[in-house]
C-alpha cells in the first residue's frame, strides 16, 4: 500500500517564501481564478490520478458555483453547514487528495507546485511545532 506523502526538505519560511512561481493573478478577469489539480488516493492508498479541482472538496448543499468563490484570486470565503457524517460515509466513497497550484513556466510548459499545509495540532516526537507558528520550528 503506497501512501501519498509530499514532504519538505527545506524550512516553511523557505517554503513559503519561494519565487518559483511564474502564475501572474489579477483580481478580475481569466486571471483572477485559480487553477489547482489533485492527486487522488483510496483509502487503501491506490492512486487515481491526477484531477482539475472543482467541486471536490465541497460537501455542503448548495449551488456549487457559489462555493467556488474560493478559487478567486484574493477572495475569502467560509461556507458552513451541518453534515450527518454515516449518511456522506456511506454515500461517498474515501478518498485522499494532495493539493497543487497549476503553474505554466516561460516556456509554456506546465508545472504542479505543491500547496503547504500548515497543521495547528502537528505532533512530532512529542511536541507540537506548529503550536505558535515560530518561523524558526514551523512544520508543513
Amino acid at each position: 500500500m503506497g501512501l501519498p506523502w509530499v514532504l519538505y526538505s527545506e524550512s516553511a519560511v523557505a517554503i513559503t517564501a519561494g519565487l518559483d512561481i511564474n502564475r501572474e493573478v489579477s483580481l478580475q478577469g481569466d486571471s483572477a481564478t485559480m487553477r489547482y489539480t489533485l492527486s487522488v488516493f483510496t483509502a487503501n492508498g491506490t492512486w487515481l490520478g491526477f484531477k482539475p479541482l472543482t467541486t471536490q472538496l465541497q460537501l455542503c448543499p448548495g449551488v456549487a458555483e457559489s462555493h467556488m468563490r474560493y478559487l478567486r484570486f484574493g477572495a475569502n470565503s467560509e461556507i458552513r453547514c451541518d453534515l450527518d457524517v454515516s449518511q456522506l460515509l456511506a454515500s461517498h466513497e474515501s478518498h485522499f487528495y494532495e493539493l497543487f497550484v497549476d503553474d505554466v513556466g516561460d516556456d509554456g510548459k506546465a508545472t504542479l507546485y505543491p500547496v503547504p499545509v500548515f497543521v495547528t495540532g502537528l505532533q512530532a516526537g512529542g511536541a507540537r511545532p506548529n503550536m505558535y507558528a515560530e518561523d524558526d520550528i514551523t512544520q508543513l
